[in-house]
Order: C-alpha cells, then sequence, then structure tokens
C-alpha cells in the first residue's frame, strides 16, 4: 500500500473509531466521509431535512386546527343565534303572560297546562344551549391557544432553519 492509502485507511479508521462512542451502526459508518468538516456538512443537511419535516408538519396541525376552530366557531354563532331566537321567544310569552294577568283574563285550563308545558320546554331547552354555550367558549379559547402556540413554535422553527 501507498503512504497516501495507508493516510486514508487511518483517517477513517479513526473517524471510525471516534464514532463507535456514539452507537452508530456500521452500515452509516461506512458511509461518514472521514473529514470531520464533510461530516458536519452532512450533519447539518440531515438537521435541515428533520427542520424541515417538523416544520410541514407543525403547518399542517396548525391548519387542521384553524379548520376545527373555523367550525366551532361556526357553531357557536349558530347556538348563540338560537339563544337570541329563544330569548326573543321567551320575552314574547312573558310579555303575553303580563298582559293576560294585567287583563285579569283567566284563559281555560288547557290552555294553562300547554303554556305551562312550553314554558319548561322553553326553559330546559334554554339551559341545553347555555350549557353548550358555555363549552364551545371554552374549547373556543383551549384552540386560539394552541393555534398561537403552534404559530410560535413554527415561528422558533423556521427562525432556527434560517439561522443553520
Amino acid at each position: 500500500m501507498s503512504e497516501i492509502e495507508e493516510e486514508e485507511e487511518e483517517g477513517s479508521a479513526s473517524a471510525i473509531t471516534g464514532s463507535r462512542s456514539f452507537d452508530l451502526p456500521d452500515e452509516l459508518l461506512q458511509v461518514l466521509p472521514s473529514d470531520p468538516f464533510e461530516q458536519l456538512d452532512v450533519a447539518r443537511k440531515i438537521t435541515s431535512i428533520a427542520l424541515s419535516t417538523r416544520v410541514s408538519a407543525l403547518e399542517s396541525e396548525s391548519s387542521d386546527l384553524r379548520e376545527l376552530l373555523a367550525e366551532k366557531e361556526k357553531e357557536f354563532e349558530e347556538l348563540q343565534s338560537h339563544v337570541e331566537s329563544l330569548e326573543a321567544s321567551l320575552s314574547d310569552a312573558f310579555h303575553k303572560l303580563s298582559l293576560a294577568d294585567g287583563e285579569k283574563v283567566r284563559p281555560d285550563p288547557v290552555f294553562d297546562f300547554i303554556c305551562s308545558v312550553l314554558t319548561r320546554f322553553i326553559f330546559t331547552d334554554f339551559d341545553l344551549i347555555i350549557f353548550f354555550q358555555e363549552n364551545l367558549i371554552r374549547e373556543n379559547a383551549s384552540l386560539s391557544n394552541t393555534v398561537k402556540r403552534l404559530q410560535r413554535d413554527v415561528s422558533k422553527v423556521i427562525l432556527t432553519l434560517f439561522q443553520i
């Protein structure tokens, strides 16, 4: 063997020996360049690929969460509209009741029974809507916080990627 081949073999052997302390697979050690600067360049490229993959995953998750947030906001608006409708109906019913009470007109027992059933139904429905509204508000706040956190993480990863 020539001196150059022996030096290359020694350099390769030292790179491999130095790398064994990191428990790298033999297949990786065989293709790993012996020059430390080339090794750093390979490591930089691998890091860039990993960061790019992570950024893509975070952006996808962020997009999914934005869609979910939009859906929840739409549901919230629909329920809020329903609540407003029920409040208007309740107000109208109370107004009619106060008019009937003010005139001291006594409705027949069947009408009285129907009114009491409808009032209980309206209050039950109203309570359920308030419950759903409160849950949606909590979910909306939680999703907003998650989206903000993901946007912050994506920004950090992008900054890190451009600093490499």
